[in-house]
C-alpha cells in the first residue's frame, strides 16, 4: 500500500506571516502534469488521514480501494491552510478517511456514512474547503465549511504563482459503501 506522512513527504512549515505556511509535496519526481494542487483549511486537534476512494458514477457513491491501489495522505493538527501536490485520479474522489487522537480514532467514515469527497483533475488549482474538529466537554465535533476568500487571501499572499489559477470546488457528499476494518 502507498502511505505518505509527513515523515515521508517533504514538509515546509514556516512562521513570520502570522498563519504558518504548510506544503505537502508527496513526490518529486510526480509529473507535474499528472497533480492537482489542493488547498485545504484545516482547525484540528487531530491527526487525518486523507484518501482516493473508488467512484461508482453509476449511483453516486464512493467505497475504499483495496490493497495497493491505496493512496493515503496524513495530515497533522493545524489551523491553517494546507497546500498539497496530489497525484491525480480522475475516477476516484479524494476526502479524509479518519480523524484521530493518540491512536484512537473519533471519526472513521464507514458504510452509510456521508462523505465529504471532491473530483481532483490534472493541473488545477483547487480549494475544496475547510475541516473543524473541535472538542466540547468530552466530545468532538466535526464541521466542514467554505470560506473562499480567506483562502484566496492566504493563496495571494503565500502562493502569489497559484492565485491566478484558484478556483472554488467544494466537497460534495457522497455516501460511502465499504464496511470499517474490525
Amino acid at each position: 500500500m502507498r502511505r505518505l506522512s509527513v515523515a515521508g513527504m517533504a514538509l515546509l512549515c514556516l512562521a513570520g506571516c502570522g498563519t504558518p505556511k504548510a506544503s505537502f509535496y508527496p513526490s518529486a519526481a510526480t509529473d507535474r502534469k499528472l497533480v492537482a494542487t489542493v488547498v485545504i483549511g484545516v482547525d484540528t486537534l487531530t491527526d487525518s488521514e486523507w484518501r482516493f476512494w473508488n467512484y461508482a458514477k453509476a449511483t453516486g457513491t464512493v467505497s475504499k480501494k483495496p490493497g495497493d491501489g491505496a493512496f493515503f495522505i496524513k495530515l497533522p493538527p493545524a489551523h491553517s491552510f494546507i497546500v498539497m501536490k496530489l497525484p491525480v485520479d480522475e475516477a476516484g474522489r479524494f476526502g479524509p478517511d479518519v480523524f484521530a487522537l493518540n491512536g484512537k480514532a473519533y471519526f472513521r467514515y464507514c458504510k452509510g456514512d456521508a462523505l465529504p469527497a471532491v473530483a481532483l483533475k490534472a493541473g488545477e488549482v483547487v480549494y475544496v474547503g475547510d475541516v473543524h474538529l473541535t472538542k466540547d466537554k468530552g466530545t468532538f465535533n466535526l464541521a466542514f465549511a467554505q470560506d473562499f476568500a480567506a483562502a484566496k487571501k492566504f493563496v495571494a499572499r503565500d502562493y502569489p504563482d497559484l492565485v491566478a489559477n484558484l478556483r472554488e470546488r467544494p466537497f460534495k457528499n457522497l455516501r460511502v459503501t465499504s464496511a470499517c476494518p474490525a
